[in-house]
């Protein structure tokens, strides 16, 4: 596994039917991740989906292959080693692998990143709570107008974050939201972040870089954001530029 600690907790906390997955064989690495699901587990294996690639094509996995899994929950991504123990076809084919004795976490800041040059806009925010303690972002109301909507690129990504310019300067913990179109698939419609870190990039132009972490994200954005990383890695290597 890559950038892991144990947790103690049993799987079930973590696994769950109709969960989507990412899995890998143990000896590929990050640029073999393929698409699944779990459809069902028994008190000594996981059933999950044909794992497919990105074009929805399916993947063969051998019995005995041993192979990671990876999932999303909760707002952090969770991993852990099993193996293939055969197929089942009845409702319809799945693969049969070994159920985990071992978790692991990985933590956000651990999310492998991938260049990219995106243009953006966004809003700079303050974060409140409604009652139920869902939280709530409206515009900095202690910010001029003009310093509120900002834009700029971003120029590397992860399920974890985003290092971007910025138009405007931005302080250490201000919250923003960034809207971005990475690729046709992949939308980030106002996510949610918080800056982390400031990086001079040019003292001569006074350009300066900041490190964002996403914040208050759904599960579901950020395993897309994953699957345009894994996709974005494969392209970069393919070109020869990784």
């Amino acid at each position: 596994m890559e950038y892991v600690r144990e947790i103690r907790l049993p799987p079930e906390k973590i696994i769950d039917v109709g969960q989507k997955i990412l899995v890998r064989p143990l000896e590929g690495g990050l640029s073999t991740y393929y698409y699944s699901n779990i459809q069902d587990f028994s008190k000594e294996s996981v059933f999950i989906s044909v794992p497919s690639d990105e074009k929805g094509r399916p993947v063969g996995f051998r019995p005995g292959e041993k192979i990671v899994v990876s999932i999303a929950h909760d707002g952090k991504r969770y991993g852990f080693e099993s193996e293939v123990k055969g197929r089942r076809t009845s409702p319809f084919f799945m693969l049969e692998i070994t159920k985990p004795t071992k978790i692991y976490v990985v933590e956000l800041r651990e999310y492998f990143r991938v260049p990219v040059f995106v243009p953006y806009t966004g809003k700079r925010v303050t974060r409140l709570e409604n009652p139920d303690g869902k939280p709530i972002y409206q515009p900095n109301n202690k910010l001029p107008l003009k310093d509120i909507i900002i834009s700029g690129y971003i120029h590397n990504i992860s399920g974890g974050g985003a290092f971007i310019t910025s138009n405007r300067p931005l302080e250490i913990d201000e919250h923003i939201l960034i809207k971005a179109q990475l690729d046709d698939n992949t939308l980030l419609p106002d996510v949610p972040a918080r800056v982390v870190r400031k990086q001079m990039l040019d003292p001569a132009r006074k350009k300066i870089g900041y490190g964002v972490m996403f914040v208050d994200m759904e599960d579901r954005l950020r395993e897309q954001i994953i699957k345009f990383c894994f996709k974005r890695q494969r392209e970069l290597r393919r070109a020869g530029e990784l």
